[in-house]
């Protein structure tokens, strides 16, 4: 795949530095990599109630990742996890980071997405009753509390960290599209999505319409449908080299 991207602007919407897992895969295909981050992480503000939980980790059944953010968080103010607690991952990302903490990983869905999540685990354990930890993003989608809540779980969800809205500047994103700089934008969240269109405004779409979109998973593909309206790629599977790949993918069909 080394190339496949030469003289290919794409632009990685994800909150990450310059050498960060999507912008280093694009690299290594030949892109040159624009980076607007939507979004920013800082720590949470009131860490009282997460270290509250934490204090009482031993008494979960399970513990629940749905972003590397959150296991950061986590495993930086408890160094093991508890004997007899479970734990969770939205993907395979999140499970690295968890087993690079020295955690262990006890489930992956097979859909890397909160649904798939929530899947997984109906499919798999018996989860009323059980008590569960979600340590979570401040704007992080109330899915999986909900849908376990109404199996019988008894979920305690806690915001992990914080994530606001970045200063991208919107005007200097369109006019690098409409210049031929940028041929493909990816998303790797429902809420870059939503930043980007915060970003850009009434502009949004127009200016998608001109480059091929690229989605990590079907669930931030239908935040790009229905807040951008432009019909994305999708990866498959729904994992940062999946994502970098798909880009190659989108616009080799776009030139044929």
């Amino acid at each position: 795949m080394n190339g496949a991207l030469a003289g290919c602007g794409v632009a990685v919407t994800r909150n990450e530095p310059a050498d960060g897992p999507l912008s280093r895969r694009l690299s290594e295909r030949g892109a040159t990599v624009f980076r607007w981050p939507t979004l920013v992480v800082r720590p949470v503000a009131d860490a009282a109630p997460l270290e509250r939980a934490l204090e009482r980790l031993s008494q979960y059944d399970w513990i629940l990742f749905s972003s590397r953010n959150a296991v950061a968080a986590v495993t930086e103010r408890v160094a093991r996890c508890p004997e007899g607690v479970q734990t969770a991952v939205v993907g395979e990302s999140t499970a690295e980071a968890l087993e690079a903490a020295g955690w262990p990983v006890h489930l992956v869905p097979r859909q890397f997405s909160a649904a798939g999540l929530v899947e997984e685990l109906t499919r798999r354990h018996e989860l009323s009753g059980r008590r569960v930890l979600f340590p979570a993003g401040s704007i992080a989608r109330e899915t999986i509390p909900q849908e376990l809540g109404r199996l019988g779980a008894q979920v305690d969800r806690v915001t992990a960290y914080e994530t606001r809205k970045s200063p991208l500047d919107g005007a200097a994103c369109v006019e690098r599209i409409e210049a031929g700089a940028v041929q493909a934008v990816t998303f790797a969240s429902p809420s870059a999505v939503e930043g980007f269109r915060d970003a850009l405004g009434e502009r949004c779409a127009s200016a998608l319409a001109d480059v091929a979109v690229v989605a990590i998973g079907p669930t931030t593909g239908a935040a790009v449908e229905e807040l951008c309206e432009v019909q994305p790629a999708v990866a498959e599977p729904s994992t940062i080299e999946g994502l970098a790949a798909a880009v190659v993918v989108a616009l080799q069909q776009r030139s044929t």
